[in-house]
């Protein structure tokens, strides 16, 4: 993120966020929010990781009840992939609406599924 690059920092002196217009200006940047997203992929913890891999294998839309169902993680110790949605869900990567769950885009599902190991899909 810009903010975690150092390109925007926040001025307790200024109490607002500040940059270098020069810096913003050469910024290359997406074509939208979602490849936004999708760039700070990698930042994730690898449970979050793990929890959008099993995800995206349903496509952009699955039900909670299945996903209940099919999660074999959450025998762990650190829980299942439920544990994991709210946090997703603050980042922009995913909506859980009433019984169940997407990726808020199509491109971000696409992205995880697509770089994720054949053998894991």
């Amino acid at each position: 993120s810009l903010v975690h690059e150092s390109v925007i920092a926040y001025s307790p002196r200024k109490h607002r966020f500040d940059w270098a217009d020069d810096a913003i200006d050469n910024l290359k940047t997406g074509e939208s929010a979602a490849s936004l997203i999708v760039s700070n992929l990698s930042r994730l913890k690898p449970k979050e990781r793990r929890s959008l891999n099993i995800l995206s294998c349903f496509g952009v839309q699955s039900d909670l009840s299945l996903i209940k169902l099919v999660d074999t993680s959450k025998k762990g110790q650190q829980g299942g992939i439920e544990t994991s949605l709210p946090g997703l869900a603050e980042r922009g990567i995913l909506e859980v609406s009433g019984p169940s769950v997407a990726f808020s885009h199509d491109l971000i599902q696409q992205h995880v599924y697509e770089n994720m190991a054949i053998e894991e899909r």
